[in-house]
């Protein structure tokens, strides 16, 4: 097909939506490309000092165009191209398509584990946006972050340890 393009817009239409959060999102124009038109959008060159990123980002699923399958193909590479990209995984515009998901016409948050091997520099995340001639596809909130993890032990005054307490970090992650 055509080539299509990623263009950043305040408000979506078809489907109409707000940004998840903040002045702006992402948009694949799947109901101005025909069948087929495929586009990329490529983050810019990362640093990864060790295994174990992640990337998420926030995705507007509505129930338009129900055997349209528009959806978005998420790779990791070391180019900033698809040649021997890794496919992270795949998700649909329509909300009963892959994943499927509960409600129509909300944002729902998605998360992949970039592959063993990924530390180093020259690292890119693509999005592949992929026309089936139905509703555009919204982004917000795209996201590469090393995991958190927590871990050590409460005591009380006299040094002993105390079980099952819940520590929490402010925005972050919970343990016992």
């Amino acid at each position: 097909g055509s080539s299509g393009n990623w263009d950043r817009v305040p408000t979506g239409t078809f489907p109409t939506c707000s940004t998840f959060s903040g002045v702006g999102m992402t948009k694949f124009a799947s109901f101005n490309f025909k069948s087929g038109t495929k586009s990329i959008m490529v983050s810019p060159s990362l640093e990864l000092p060790k295994d174990s990123y992640s990337v998420s980002f926030w995705m507007f699923r509505d129930n338009g165009y129900s055997t349209n399958n528009d959806m978005i193909n998420i790779y990791y590479n070391n180019s900033s191209d698809l040649n021997g990209a890794e496919l992270l995984g795949s998700v649909s515009r329509y909300y009963l398509s892959s994943p499927v998901e509960a409600t129509a016409n909300l944002w729902y948050k998605y998360e992949f584990a970039l592959p063993e091997g990924s530390a180093g520099s020259g690292r890119y995340i693509i999005i592949e946006g992929v026309s089936a001639y139905g509703n555009n596809i919204f982004l917000d909130e795209f996201v590469v972050r090393e995991p958190s993890s927590m871990n050590g032990f409460v005591l009380d005054f006299d040094g002993n340890p105390i079980e099952w307490v819940l520590v929490e970090k402010v925005g972050g992650i919970n343990v016992y």
